[in-house]
Formats: C-alpha cells, structure tokens, sequence
C-alpha cells in the first residue's frame, strides 16, 4: 500500500496506525474463534451427558439381562437336578438293589435269578428313557427335525399328560404344515428359532402355574409383513393395571418375563402382556418378516 508514492507505515502515525489495525484484527479473530467454540463446548459436554446416560442405561440393561440369565440357568440346573435326583438317582439305587438280589438268587435259583434280570432290563429301559428326557428338555430336538409346529403339539401333549385338568389348544393355518403355510423356520435361523420356542414354553407354563388356567390356546398366524403369536388363557389375569418395568419386575420375582423380553429383543419383535376381558390373560409376540 502506498500513499503519494511513499509506502505506508513510514511516519510513527502510519505505524500507529498499522499496528492498532493488526492488533484489532488480531483481537477480532481471537474474539470470532473463542465464540465459535464457546457453542462447540457445550454441544461437546451435552453429547458427553447424553452418552453417560446412555451407558448407564446400557449398563442397568446388561446388569438386568445378567440378573435375568443366571436366573434362568440356576432354575435349569435345578430342574436338572431333581429330575437327576427323584427319578435317574432312583431307578440307579433300584437297579444296584436288583443286582445284589440277582447275585443272592443266583446261587439259590436260576428261575429267580433271572425274573431279577428281566426287571433290571426294564428298569434300565426306563433309566434310559429317563436320561433321553432330560437330554430332549435341554435341546428340543424335534424342532429341528421336525419343525416349529410339531415340535409345539410334542410340547402341549407332554403339558396335558402333566397335568390333566388343563386344556391346550393349537390354532395354526390349515396348510401349515406344507411349503406354502406357516413356515416360521424360513425367517429364523435355529438359535432365533429356539428363542421363540422357550418364550412360548414360558407363556404357557406362566399361564399353567402363576394363572390357574383352565383352557390354554395358542394362535399362530401369518400376515404380509409379520408372524403373530398369542397365547390365551381363562385364568385370574395379571395382577398389575399396566406394565411394570423391568427392574421392578425383576425385584417382584417375574424373571420369566424379564426374560421373554429379552429374548423377543434378540428377535427384533414385539411383546405384549396383558388383561383379557372378562378374564383371562393374552401373550402377544409380533415377528416382521
């Protein structure tokens, strides 16, 4: 820049006045940068909040699910464990009766000696299909080998033998059994698949124990965009107007239903529980396709 051919700044008055213009801009820019970034520090420590809230929220659900999880497999162990105790653990300690009696007849009558070992063939048999029992709860091998809806009716008929005074209904497409029916095994893989098998185990076992159902019915259906589960019963309905939550829940010993939902998440459905009228409480699971 030049003034009358002479470049500015030469006299103290045009360097006064250059530096004041620097020091102002300089100042300017200082000014301009520290509000810009005052707004970012505080957008900054919102989205740290709200990722704090978040993790804990994550957190409390994953203590939850925890809670939830070792629930279930102390229930399962105990379940195990007695059927182990009241009905293997019997049959074995029959059975090392039976071949001590067998060893005595042995030496006095072979008629005898061998009655005993026809009965410790059964008992055997027995034992065995014991064993498989347990085996077939822990993994439900007939849903795999022969489909969701076969492997409900096994379920419910097992259930009915159980307990008498109930009745168990299954309501599914005709053609469910066919290509073009119901065929839940086309949208699920066999770990999604066992899910949704436990959680209607659950339902109905919830509806038989806590309800004192009568009459039980399941209803399979299929829409264009969704599977649609419900279960049904004449019991004494839930005991709450609405829904608690889940850590509520979990501190009134519902740990069942904790654990429905949790499974139904997995499966990126939908879960409702509620009160029929005039009695009665209705189970209802929505798969999209």
């Amino acid at each position: 820049l030049k003034i009358a051919g002479v470049p500015f700044g030469r006299t103290w008055e045009q360097a006064f006045i250059k530096k004041i213009l620097g020091y102002s801009l300089g100042i300017g820019l200082v000014a301009y940068g520290f509000f810009q970034w005052i707004p970012w520090m505080i957008e900054t420590r919102l989205n740290v909040q709200k990722l704090n809230q978040t993790l804990s929220a994550t957190n409390q659900d994953m203590n939850r699910l925890l809670m939830s999880l070792d629930e279930r497999v102390e229930s399962e162990r105990l379940n195990i464990s007695r059927e182990l105790h009241d009905e293997v653990a019997q049959q074995l300690t029959f059975l090392n009766l039976q071949v001590q009696l067998c060893q005595k007849h042995i030496k006095e009558s072979k008629e005898k000696a061998l009655e005993t070992l026809k009965a410790i063939g059964q008992e055997l048999s027995s034992a065995l299909r014991s064993v498989r029992q347990i085996s077939h709860d822990l993994r439900p091998e007939p849903l795999y080998a022969l489909g969701f809806i076969p492997a409900l009716d096994q379920f419910m008929d097992k259930l009915c033998q159980q307990h008498p005074g109930i009745q168990i209904k299954l309501e599914a497409p005709e053609d469910s059994e066919t290509t073009e029916g119901f065929r839940i095994e086309n949208r699920l893989n066999d770990r999604e698949l066992l899910h949704l098998f436990r959680i209607l185990q659950e339902g109905v076992r919830n509806a038989i124990k806590h309800a004192k159902s009568g009459i039980i019915t399941i209803h399979l259906s299929e829409e264009k965009s969704q599977f649609l589960f419900q279960i049904d019963d004449d019991g004494k309905g839930l005991p709450w107007q609405d829904m608690p939550s889940d850590d509520i829940l979990v501190q009134q010993g519902h740990l069942g239903i904790v654990g429905m939902k949790e499974r139904i998440k997995e499966l990126n459905g939908d879960f409702r529980l509620c009160t029929r009228h005039p009695k009665g409480t209705r189970l209802e699971i929505v798969i999209p396709k």
